[in-house]
């Protein structure tokens, strides 16, 4: 497993909406014809083109070599105290392979550099044990509970970078 982030750009975007091939921009290829339902990735593609302008990058692909196993993303620009939330997502057929916590490492990694960035929370619903995993593998703390009408109870969790006191 070679799981590295490619930014997500628009083109990339426009390949996965359309889904008329599996072969993509920069010899990237899908091994299944759907990562994302395309009313997804219309707005992962609007919400990163409005937050790329603020941080110059807020969306990557996953990639397990060359092929697209999922995506990871900033959701929303800074807040007032310079928070922000991700968001992702792994190919069904990919998943419980450690594609996930590998790639929010690597995403962490990235991010946490990015100088408007203060603080990063994630957001899980509460039966999502495997996404819970993963972000408790990347060092994030359960630091509340709410609840979503689209989505129902979540727990909120927050990055507490290894090398910070609790």
């Amino acid at each position: 497993m070679n799981i590295t982030l490619l930014p997500a750009r628009p083109e990339h975007y426009e390949w996965l909406i359309t889904g008329t091939s599996l072969s993509g921009p920069n010899g990237i290829w899908l091994g299944e014809p759907e990562l994302e339902p395309p009313d997804i990735l219309v707005l992962l593609r609007d919400a990163a083109v409005s937050i790329d302008a603020v941080l110059g990058t807020s969306s990557w692909l996953i990639l397990d070599g060359k092929e697209v196993v999922g995506s990871c993303d900033i959701k929303r620009e800074p807040d007032e105290k310079g928070d922000v939330e991700i968001g992702y997502g792994i190919a069904a057929y990919r998943q419980s392979r450690g594609i996930g916590s590998r790639a929010i490492a690597l995403m962490l990694d990235v991010i946490s550099k990015m100088p408007q960035i203060k603080g990063i929370t994630a957001e899980t619903t509460t039966i999502n044990l495997a996404s819970q995993k993963v972000l408790e593998r990347n060092g994030f703390v359960r630091v509340g509970e709410r609840y979503d009408d689209e989505d129902g109870d979540l727990f909120v969790w927050r990055w507490k970078p290894a090398n910070t006191a609790a």
